[in-house]
C-alpha cells in the first residue's frame, strides 16, 4: 500500500496547485480552498473572477463533474471511484459522477506514429505492421486504442499510453496527498470508515497499477489459462513480443457488445446469462481471482455465443483466509448466529474480532431476518449491499478494497442480467455455491487442517518466547549497569517474571487445546473416528496441564 504521507515530501508542484485552484474557483468551489487554508494559491485563483452565468445555473454536483473533467485524467479517475462511495458523497453527487466521461480528443497522427516508432526502435511502421489505422477506435484519458495488422496477418488492437501521462498523474498525486494531509490534520478521524487518507492510498495504488500495461498483460494471460477450464469463455490473446509497459498489443475481437444484442436472434440470451454468471462464480470460488470491472463495454459476444472479457486493468484477489471468513459469515447467516456474523465482518474489516459492537449484532440481525424469509428470486444484491454498507458505516467499519470491488462487480453483473431480459436471478446460482463453500471450508478435514496450521504457528511463537524474554532481561541488566543503578533483589524479580511467563505459556496451550478439541468434536459426534479421538484426547491433555498449572499456583502461594 502506498504511504501518502511520504509521497508529497519530495516536493509539491506549486504551479499545478495554482492551476487546480483556478479551476476550482472557476466552477464555484473556492470554499474548498478556504478549508485547505492555502492562501497563496487562493489569492492567485481569485483573479480568475466569479463563475460564469451558465455555470452558476448548474447544481453543485453538475459543476463538480465538469470541474473534474477539466482537471484531467487523475481527477476523472478519482471522480469515477468517488461515484461508488456513498459513505463519502451524497446520492445527488453519485448520480452525477457516474456520468463522468473519459473520452478525450485523440492524439495527432504524427504523435502516435512517433510513440510507436520510438517504442519498437524502428524507422517505419511497415517494419512491424502490415496495416496500422491512425484513427483510434477508442480514446481515453490514459491511453487510446488503434486497430492494426501484424506481419503474420493477425488482426490486433494496439493500446498506446499517452505521452507523459505517468508524470502528469504522479504530479497530481503529490498535490492530492498534500491536500488530504491538510484535511486529515484539521478534521481527520483515524478510526472513521471514510478516512480520506485510506481512500486516497487505495486510489493511488489502483491508478499506478493501471499505468503498467505489462501487469494487465500478465492478468490477461492468467485469465486465458483459467478460462480453458470452462466452455464458451475467452480472453483476447496477448502478444508479449510486441508489448511493454506503455504499449499493449492484443488480439482484435470481432463480436457484439453484450448490451447490443437486440437484433441478434442467433444468440441465446438465456444461455449467455448462465455463462456470464457461472464464469464469475468460477472466478470467485474456484480461482480466487476475478475481473473487477465487468460492465457492458468490457464484455463481447461472438457469433457462436462465446463470451469474451476485455480490459483487465482492474482485477481482484481473494485469499484463503478471506474465503474462510466469508464461509463463517454465510454459515452464521444460515444458522441465525448473528454474533458470529458480526465477528466475521469485524475481522474482515479490521483483521481482528476484538471490538465487535453489540449494535452491529442487532443491525445484522435485522438485515438477515428481513431477507431470510424471502424467496431467492426476490433477492436483490444491490439492495442487500446497501443495507450491509449502511450498517458498516454506522459502526465505523469499511470492507477491504478487494471485497468492495467484488460486491460492486456483482451489482454490475446483476444489472447486466436484468438488461438481457431473461428470467434468471443471480442469487439462484450464488446460493448453491455459498452452501458448497460453507460445507467445504467448515467441514472436518478443513477444520483439522486449520487447527494443525494454527498449532504450528502457536508453536513458532511460543518457541521464541524464552529467547526473547532472555534478551529482554539481558537488555535490562545492561541498561541498569550502564546507569550504575544497583538492585539487591534484581535476581528475584527476574525469577518472578520467568515464572509468570511459564504460566502464561501453559495457559495459552490449555486454551488452544480446548478450542481445537471443541471444534473437532463439534463436527464429529460419533466415537469411532480419528477426529473424535483427537478431540477427546485434547480435552484430557488440557485437563492434565490445567492441574499442573493449579499445582504451581498453589505451591507458590504456600512458599510465599
Amino acid at each position: 500500500m502506498v504511504n501518502i504521507r511520504q509521497i508529497h515530501k519530495s516536493y509539491v508542484n506549486i504551479l499545478r496547485v495554482q492551476d487546480i485552484a483556478q479551476v476550482l474557483v472557476k466552477y464555484g468551489f473556492s470554499d474548498i480552498l478556504d478549508t485547505l487554508k492555502i492562501g497563496g494559491a487562493l489569492g492567485l485563483a481569485r483573479k480568475v473572477g466569479l463563475i460564469s452565468k451558465n455555470l452558476a445555473a448548474l447544481t453543485r454536483p453538475q459543476r463538480l463533474k465538469l470541474c473534474l473533467e477539466e482537471l484531467g485524467p487523475t481527477f476523472v479517475k478519482l471522480g469515477q471511484i468517488l461515484s461508488t462511495r456513498d459513505d463519502i458523497l451524497g446520492p445527488e453527487y453519485l448520480i452525477e459522477l457516474k456520468g463522468l466521461q473519459e473520452n478525450v480528443s485523440p492524439l495527432p497522427k504524427e504523435t502516435i506514429e512517433d510513440i510507436v516508432l520510438s517504442f519498437y526502435k524502428i524507422k517505419s511502421l511497415d517494419e512491424v505492421f502490415l496495416e496500422f489505422d491512425s484513427i483510434p477506435i477508442a480514446s481515453a484519458s490514459i491511453s487510446q486504442a488503434h486497430r492494426a495488422k501484424l506481419k503474420s496477418s493477425q488482426e490486433v488492437v494496439i493500446k498506446i499510453q499517452r505521452p507523459n501521462i505517468k508524470e502528469t498523474i504522479e504530479k497530481d498525486v503529490r498535490v492530492l496527498t498534500y491536500f488530504v494531509e491538510i484535511l486529515e490534520d484539521q478534521f481527520g478521524d483515524p478510526n472513521s470508515s471514510t478516512n480520506w487518507t485510506n481512500f486516497l492510498e487505495e486510489f493511488i495504488t489502483g491508478i499506478l497499477k493501471e499505468l503498467d500495461f505489462l501487469r494487465e498483460a500478465r492478468s490477461m494471460s492468467q485469465f486465458e489459462i483459467m478460462f480453458q477450464k470452462m466452455p464458451k469463455l475467452a480472453v483476447p490473446k496477448v502478444y508479449f513480443d510486441f508489448s511493454g509497459k506503455n504499449v499493449l498489443v492484443q488480439e482484435f475481437i470481432h463480436g457484439y457488445k453484450i448490451d447490443e444484442l437486440d437484433k441478434q436472434e442467433n444468440i441465446n440470451k438465456q444461455d449467455l446469462s448462465e455463462s456470464l454468471i457461472k464464469s464469475y462464480i468460477f472466478q470467485i470460488f474456484s480461482e480466487g481471482l476475478f475481473h473487477g470491472d465487468p460492465h457492458p463495454g468490457n464484455l463481447r459476444v461472438l457469433e457462436d455465443g462465446t463470451l469474451v472479457y476485455l480490459d483487465f486493468g482492474m482485477c481482484g484477489l481473494i485469499d484463503e483466509e478471506t474465503m474462510s471468513l466469508m464461509a463463517r459469515l454465510f454459515w452464521g447467516a444460515g444458522k441465525g448466529d448473528y454474533n458470529l456474523i458480526a465477528r466475521s465482518i469485524t475481522k474482515i474489516c479490521t483483521g481482528s474480532v476484538l471490538g465487535t459492537d453489540k449494535i452491529l449484532v442487532l443491525e445484522i440481525k435485522d438485515i438477515v431476518q428481513a431477507y431470510q424469509n424471502l424467496p431467492i428470486g426476490a433477492y436483490s444484491i444491490s439492495e442487500f449491499m446497501d443495507s450491509i454498507e449502511s450498517a458498516l458505516r454506522g459502526n465505523q467499519l469499511k470492507l477491504p478494497s478487494n471485497l468492495s470491488l467484488l460486491l460492486k462487480a456483482l451489482v454490475t453483473l446483476e444489472q447486466i442480467i436484468k438488461d438481457l431480459d431473461t428470467n434468471i436471478n443471480l442469487m439462484d446460482y450464488l446460493v448453491p455455491e455459498i452452501k458448497s463453500l460453507v460445507k467445504e471450508r467448515l467441514g472436518p478435514s478443513n477444520i483439522k487442517a486449520f487447527v494443525e496450521e494454527k498449532s504450528m504457528v502457536l508453536y513458532d511463537y511460543l518457541s521464541e518466547i524464552p529467547e526473547d524474554l532472555f534478551q529482554i532481561l539481558k537488555n535490562i541488566q545492561k541498561n541498569q549497569h550502564e546507569a550504575s543503578v544497583i538492585h539487591k533483589n534484581l535476581g528475584g524479580y527476574f525469577s518472578t517474571i520467568e515464572k509468570i511467563m511459564h504460566r502464561m505459556i501453559l495457559g495459552i496451550l490449555i486454551s488452544s487445546m480446548l478450542v481445537g478439541s471443541s471444534i473437532l468434536l463439534a463436527f464429529e459426534r460419533t466415537g469411532n473416528t480419528l477426529t473424535y479421538f483427537l478431540g477427546f484426547a485434547g480435552y484430557i491433555v488440557a485437563a492434565i496441564f490445567a492441574l499442573v498449572l493449579i499445582y504451581f499456583i498453589v505451591t507458590t502461594k504456600d512458599e510465599s
